[in-house]
């Protein structure tokens, strides 16, 4: 019974693998200081093992992996002035434990069995294998409460094939994508339907040697079934308008387009904080060829200001969206 209850369960899954769940499925999994603090401990250990060999890591409930970190929570400490509990805390253990997982021996293998946003996508896209299924939901919409995409995302978003203008498109407007189209970015490595992932999990847990994952993964891969896909269609169009580095002059070439895309977009962007558009902008500059520790740090230097300010934008974002839910921002 209390086992129900601890927001992280863990099991000795296999020979060389071992698991964790994220168990908060009434809060979407959303990740606070507690399961960092049970998570933290675990990767150490399992780190210095040497029978172990794999980390799979996946959320329990229908459809959700990790909806982000708590930030409903950081509010609330924030409000309550304790001198004892720090709203930062948070951020400094989950950045911690993301560079663990970063520059982990092991191999790290997260199963995105539905959504998959903020802190959810710091807690796979450090590690190895990233799994999509056609339930995954892939975003980074800090900027819609007035923050920043965190989590060091931008030391994988400035790497990505497609493109600057793509990356910033995608962080600036918080768009969700899809577990095809997340492959096709690069962002997640395997495309598996949900039906299989039981037998993929039974399948890593009985392996014998590390070299059988990745063919597990393979040979587990789903045809894909084609999806509609607002980047790949606004291409051109996304690769002119985000090309500048300055907010001011994306919006002159939103405002100089005059299409369905750039109406919408620009429409969605001046809905958000503009302070955090612009750092937004900035912390991805400053992340270009930038290692896991220095985009950690850089991130953790912005949100120490954003959490030490307290009428930032950051609170205000919160408050609308998330604890009054009036979604009317001031």
């Amino acid at each position: 019974e209390k086992k129900k209850k601890m927001s992280v369960l863990f099991e000795d899954s296999g020979l060389l693998t071992k698991t964790l769940l994220l168990n908060r499925p009434s809060k979407l999994n959303a990740l606070n200081l507690e399961m960092v603090n049970i998570i933290t401990p675990l990767v150490h250990k399992w780190e210095n093992t040497d029978s172990v060999k794999a980390i799979i890591i996946r959320g329990t409930g229908s459809k959700i992996f990790c909806a982000g970190g708590d930030v409903k929570a950081v509010y609330e400490i924030s409000k309550e002035n304790n001198k004892k509990r720090n709203p930062l805390d948070f951020f400094t253990f989950e950045y911690k434990l993301l560079h663990l997982i970063g520059n982990s021996k092991k191999v790290y293998i997260s199963i995105l069995d539905g959504l998959t946003m903020g802190g959810g996508v710091g807690l796979s896209i450090h590690g190895k294998f990233r799994v999509a299924t056609e339930n995954t939901i892939f975003a980074m919409p800090e900027t819609g409460i007035g923050f920043i995409p965190d989590v060091a995302v931008n030391h994988k978003f400035t790497k990505l094939k497609i493109g600057f203008e793509v990356a910033k498109y995608i962080l600036l407007t918080g768009i969700r994508i899809g577990g095809e189209e997340a492959c096709d970015l690069g962002l997640l490595t395997h495309f598996i339907h949900s039906s299989k992932i039981p037998e993929v999990l039974n399948r890593l847990n009985s392996i014998t040697n590390t070299e059988d994952i990745e063919k597990i993964l393979l040979e587990s891969e789903t045809s894909r079934t084609g999806y509609k896909s607002v980047i790949y269609s606004n291409l051109d169009e996304i690769r002119y308008i985000f090309a500048p580095n300055t907010i001011e002059e994306i919006f002159e070439r939103l405002e100089k387009k005059d299409t369905e895309f750039s109406k919408k977009t620009k429409e969605l962007l001046y809905s958000f904080s503009p302070t955090s558009l612009k750092v937004t902008l900035k912390q991805f500059e400053y992340s270009i060829n930038k290692s896991l520790e220095e985009c950690l740090q850089l991130d953790h230097d912005i949100v120490s200001h954003y959490i030490t300010t307290i009428d930032s934008d950051f609170y205000e974002g919160v408050r609308a969206q998330l604890v009054d839910k009036t979604k009317d921002p001031k």
